[in-house]
């Protein structure tokens, strides 16, 4: 946590000199998640996103830090303008493959059930081993 801590301190120092710098945002956003400091994450993801509308990893984990703090309608927008953005192909497949699992969990949570089981079935079909997807739609089945 404490080097952590000292990063952001570290990217504070660039961005006082530097506020455009688009690298120290993202990994100052990525530091402040990692230390579950999702209100600040969310700020640097979003002012990097002001910047430059199409960066998917900053619109991930600004997702992701939104359902940490049970925003799921601004996650569940984030996760579907990623995956809006780009062609899934064999670089994407991952992200998108996570993608659809953390839209598909903002949904259940939202109890947006038939819509919850098309994005985790989606993200089924790019990987069949995906437990977090198999594990939500399974409760989603056995709930409702």
């Amino acid at each position: 946590m404490q080097q952590y801590k000292k990063s952001v301190d570290c990217f504070d120092q660039v961005l006082a000199l530097q506020p455009q710098n688009k690298k120290a945002k993202y990994q100052r956003g990525r530091a402040n998640f990692a230390m579950a400091y999702y209100e600040n994450s969310i700020l640097d993801f979003s002012a990097l996103l002001d910047d430059q509308e199409q960066h998917l990893d900053a619109l991930y984990y600004r997702g992701k830090a939104y359902m940490e703090v049970e925003r799921y309608t601004k996650a569940i927008n984030d996760f579907k303008r990623l995956i809006e953005w780009r062609e899934l192909d064999e670089s994407t497949a991952l992200l998108y493959q996570n993608a659809y699992t953390l839209l598909g969990m903002s949904e259940r949570y939202s109890s947006q059930f038939d819509a919850a089981m098309k994005s985790l079935n989606r993200a089924i079909e790019i990987n069949a081993n995906d437990a977090t997807a198999l594990y939500n739609r399974a409760v989603i089945k056995v709930n409702n």
